[in-house]
């Protein structure tokens, strides 16, 4: 599993590489861009596993306005190129330097969610069950 390894409020941690989706700009289309200019790898997309909203002040390094509400869509995807050195724009390494984890470790690292640890984990035994994640926090 491709994650970001970064800190949040003091702590080493992975998160899912990701982002903000822009007006207008469809689901997968957004994926790609943020995935290609955290890791510098063209994916895609092969099949949306859960939806996992956040109600809150604070979010894995990302300040929001009290009392917004951010959703987010975590799909299952495949690596299509390696784009790095093939396009002129550079990795932004701002939200974390990308590290490819074992799924049979997920459980064992500081994965941001936690909640997101067993439901990733079970990737490596069967296709989980999709849906709806709920508000999530930590």
């Amino acid at each position: 599993m491709l994650l970001l390894q970064t800190s949040f409020k003091g702590e080493d941690c992975y998160v899912l590489p990701g982002g903000a989706q822009r007006h207008g700009e469809d689901t997968s289309r957004a994926l790609s861009r943020h995935v290609y200019f955290q890791t510098g790898l063209g994916i895609f997309a092969r099949r949306f596993l859960w939806l996992r909203e956040y109600i809150g002040p604070e979010e894995a390094g990302l300040v929001i306005k009290s009392g917004t509400h951010s959703i987010e869509m975590i799909f299952r995807c495949s690596v299509d190129a390696p784009l790095v050195g093939l396009l002129d724009d550079p990795i932004d390494y701002a939200a974390g330097i990308p590290e490819w984890v074992e799924l049979k470790r997920v459980p064992e690292i500081n994965l941001l969610p936690r909640s997101l640890r067993n439901p990733i984990a079970a990737l490596a035994s069967a296709e989980p069950a999709t849906g709806y994640l709920g508000d999530i926090v930590r």
